[in-house]
């Protein structure tokens, strides 16, 4: 619904992360929601095609683009790459969450178990790094830097 969904965004902070997914990243309404909870602080992590306007007002856009005649087949291959994404970012929450003096020193840019740099998003964030996701590419785009 919504109009949960916009309730919840005005009680959104800069402590708080919405993820969105969008099939084709048109609906109107989720991209009011998308605008009241990053004119709240929230950042948001939208998981739709690459050049929508959902994926222009999002913090993070990890792109599925997919081509599927929705006239002719279910839509199965772009739920599929949905469900692929929404695991893998569980996937990276669990893993960072068991990195907890790194969270609690409160800087911007910490090491990841990895060993590799990672920036968490909060207050000052900017736009980072957008992830193309299709049927047969996983490939990561970085974005400029806007430092």
């Amino acid at each position: 619904d919504t109009r949960l969904q916009l309730l919840a965004a005005n009680a959104m902070t800069a402590d708080d992360v919405l993820v969105v997914i969008s099939g084709n990243g048109r609906v109107t309404e989720l991209v009011e929601v998308v605008n009241t909870a990053t004119a709240n602080g929230a950042a948001v992590v939208a998981i739709t095609e690459g050049q929508s306007p959902l994926s222009k007002c999002a913090t993070v856009t990890i792109v599925v683009d997919h081509n599927e005649d929705a006239a002719t087949q279910i839509p199965m291959i772009s739920r599929i790459l949905h469900l692929l994404v929404v695991d893998t970012l569980a996937l990276g929450v669990a893993l960072s969450r068991s990195d907890a003096p790194a969270e609690e020193s409160g800087a911007s840019d910490s090491e990841s178990p990895a060993g590799k740099p990672s920036r968490r998003i909060g207050n000052g964030r900017r736009k980072q790094d957008s992830i193309q996701l299709t049927s047969h590419s996983l490939k990561s785009v970085r974005k400029a830097d806007s430092r």
